[in-house]
Formats: C-alpha cells, sequence, structure tokens
C-alpha cells in the first residue's frame, strides 16, 4: 500500500535496506514491543501505544505534522439497512458493529455504546455483512473500499455512510 511506497523512497533516500514482513495487527504489535521487530507502518495515536514504541511527539501530544498520513473510517451496511450515523450518534442498531481485532475504531464504537464483534480482517466483517452476521463494519475507508471494488456481490449488496467515524492520523 501507500505506506511501503513511501518507505520505498526513505530507503532509496537514505541509502538504506528495510525488510518488510506482513502480519496480523496484534501479532506486529507485540513484535515491536518484545524488540523482535523495529516498527510498525499505520498505526493510530492511542495513549496505551505508547509502551509499545514511540510516536513522533510535540507538547505531549502526537505531532501530526509528522504523521504518514491520515485516513478515515466509515460505516458499512447493507445497502437495505435501517442502521444510520448521523456523525455523533448510531441509530437502528440491533445487533453488532464489526472490526478488526486491535484497531482503534473498537474502543471509539465501545465509546458510543456500541457492540463490537472483532474480526482478523476487514474483509472478514464484509463477509459477515453480506450475511447478516453483523449489523454494519466500521472500516478503514481504503481497505472497505478496495475490498468491495474486487468483489460483484458485495458492490451489489453494500454501502458506505459518507459521514466518518472518525479521521486519524498514522504514524511510523
Amino acid at each position: 500500500g501507500v505506506s511501503i511506497e513511501i518507505l520505498k523512497k526513505v530507503e532509496e533516500k537514505l541509502n538504506i535496506k528495510i525488510k518488510f514482513a506482513r502480519m496480523p495487527w496484534k501479532r506486529v504489535m507485540s513484535s515491536v514491543e518484545s524488540g523482535i521487530i523495529d516498527g510498525l507502518t499505520d498505526i493510530s495515536f492511542k495513549e496505551e501505544r505508547k509502551k509499545i514504541g514511540m510516536y513522533p511527539m510535540k507538547g505531549g501530544k502526537p505531532d501530526e505534522n509528522k504523521r504518514a498520513y491520515t485516513t478515515r473510517y466509515v460505516l458499512y451496511t447493507k445497502k437495505d439497512s435501517p442502521v444510520k450515523w448521523d456523525g455523533k450518534r448510531f441509530f437502528n442498531v440491533s445487533g453488532m458493529i464489526g472490526a478488526p481485532l486491535g484497531y482503534s475504531i473498537t474502543d471509539d464504537l465501545k465509546n458510543k455504546n456500541v457492540k463490537v464483534e472483532t474480526s482478523p480482517s476487514t474483509k472478514n466483517d464484509m463477509k459477515k455483512l453480506l450475511f447478516g452476521r453483523i449489523d454494519g463494519a466500521a472500516a478503514l475507508e481504503y481497505e472497505g473500499d478496495n475490498i468491495i471494488k474486487h468483489d460483484k456481490e458485495l458492490q451489489k449488496n453494500i454501502k458506505k455512510h459518507e459521514i466518518p467515524l472518525a479521521v486519524k492520523a498514522y504514524y511510523l
């Protein structure tokens, strides 16, 4: 993705070699915390994550001028779903909203009194949504859009809500 392309440019500019490894989110976080790997991409700020590694800070807060990028979390529902999001509150949620395990949006949803069902991935959440096992999926917009783009069944049945659930800065 974009983060890898950015880091490839860093490699080139600094004349260094970065070794990349894909792994589940929880494993990559514990691998950074234990020193098995040196860093991770695509992490938003949460106070408790400061024990994992360092963020660029300024005045006791993350320095957004040093973020890698900013992106949105959005809600996906079935096209015929009564579930609504007005930017502050959810309406007509009778079950759960799905979100990938370890993603910061899970705490945001819980703070809005929404029941959250975590899963291994956004793709998994989209399939659960399609089959009616969850009322909605909270996903990083680029992930959700990309999954839907490559699946005709999802294109026919899933809609994206335009008001973001959250807008977050992401860091290395």
